[in-house]
């Protein structure tokens, strides 16, 4: 119990909410479990012989032959490791598609389906810092410039940009300067149609509308307000104690490192790329460091609780022999199967040491009476099944994150309690 205990302790401990979830309902359930096991059942349960009598006397015996393949495992787990040291540096998936809930099908499919409909690629915005909005909007209007650039190269699909519905005062002051004065617009439009059917004064409202336009106060943003575009550009606009962001949704970017680079040869004051794909990965890369020391923590503790249990050099010896095969032979078979492991991999692999210890717990010290070994080998046996179907079913999950958890798990349970077998006791 203590050894499972400190397994999803660290999944507690390790920082990401999911698995701080999983990790506490896993330690609650067990101690309930443990408790009721304890206290309620025997009480409950009458006092019986192993059923079958010697129907299971092939276990132990089973055991004592799997003694055999102790050099060939540690050969096994020697070609492990150096699978993995020679894999190493791309061993670990940091990218975002690793935290999915989705499949990569179902990823690929979405991204088709945005690029289809011209929905822009939230990984990848320009953030356009200002003092206020009127300066964040004149900025962002520059940006668009050296975007358009990139647009006519083909290296951008195209943009969404805030001020693209809401043009900075300056822009609008400018366009509204831009519109001709009343009467030099009837004399343009008196010159367009002398040689035409139609009358010059047909055109007086359009006449009288431009004057409108050239009078009218320049737009804001509750111009927009309660309609699908003003939702839109609030989302665009992000406001501070210390000034305002817009931000510009990019779409088929085919290189963002070109668009970067195109960005930073303007020199704009204020803009900069906002890579959340790459920014995630970061802190998924950091994620993983934060596990890795969670997970070898737990590993430490779980030595020391069966290292003060056993008390026995041969048997510390067993044990540590068992759950070291164990996790280099899941995580090369894995890595072969996968080509990449998660971090979800990684806190997986806690759960696969907690189960092998109890594994070879029990293995490690059989006792040598006849019976009491066959009713340990059995439990064992029951114990290690009952983990395997849990886990194999849960690798069926259409939840990628899930299915990952019940791979690594249902496999790394497979190979501990044989593990554990080839390395018990000898008495």
């Amino acid at each position: 119990m203590l050894t499972s205990l400190i397994g999803f302790a660290a999944m507690f401990f390790s920082g990401f909410a999911g698995l701080q979830q999983l990790g506490l309902f896993s330690i609650v359930g067990l101690l309930v479990a443990a408790l009721c096991t304890r206290w309620l059942l025997p009480p409950l349960l009458p006092r019986v012989a192993l059923a079958g009598g010697d129907r299971f006397a092939w276990l132990p015996a089973l055991s004592k032959r799997l003694r055999a393949l102790r050099w060939p495992l540690l050969l096994v787990s020697l070609g492990a490791c150096v699978l993995l040291a020679e894999r190493h540096a791309g061993m670990w998936q940091d990218s975002l598609d690793s935290l999915s809930a989705s499949s990569p099908v179902e990823d690929a499919r979405d991204l088709r389906y945005r690029a289809e409909v011209g929905v822009p690629d939230l990984r990848t915005m320009i953030s356009v810092r200002g003092a206020s909005l009127e300066q964040a909007l004149q900025r962002s209007e520059a940006a668009t410039r050296v975007l358009d650039t990139l647009v006519q190269a083909r290296t951008l699909a195209g943009y969404d940009s805030p001020s693209d519905l809401l043009p900075s005062h300056a822009l609008q002051r400018s366009r509204q300067a831009a519109l001709p004065a009343a009467d030099i617009l009837r004399d343009r439009i008196g010159v367009a149609v002398a040689a035409t059917n139609l009358k010059a004064q047909a055109f007086e409202p359009f006449i009288e509308a431009v004057a409108a336009s050239r009078a009218l106060p320049p737009l804001n943003p509750d111009y927009y307000a309660g309609t699908v575009l003003g939702a839109w550009l609030n989302a665009q606009i992000a406001r501070s104690a210390d000034g305002v962001t817009v931000l510009i949704l990019l779409r088929g970017a085919t290189s963002v490192a070109a668009v970067r680079q195109q960005l930073e040869r303007a020199q704009l004051a204020g803009v900069g790329m906002i890579d959340l794909k790459g920014d995630v990965e970061v802190l998924v890369a950091q994620y993983r460091q934060r596990a890795m020391t969670a997970s070898l923590a737990g590993t430490a503790a779980i030595f020391l609780v069966l290292f003060l249990q056993l008390r026995r050099a041969r048997a510390v010896l067993s044990m540590i022999a068992t759950i070291a095969s164990t996790i280099v032979i899941t995580s090369a078979v894995l890595l072969l199967a996968k080509h990449q492991l998660t971090v979800f991999n990684l806190v997986a692999l806690l759960l696969v040491v907690g189960v092998a210890s109890n594994y070879t717990l029990f293995f490690s010290t059989l006792p040598s009476e006849t019976q009491a070994r066959q009713r340990t080998c059995v439990s064992v046996l029951l114990a290690a099944a009952s983990t395997f179907i849990a886990f194999f079913t849960l690798a069926f999950s259409a939840t990628p994150v899930l299915a990952t958890i019940g791979l690594t798990v249902s496999t790394g349970a497979a190979i501990g309690l044989f593990a554990s077998m080839v390395f018990s006791a000898d008495s």
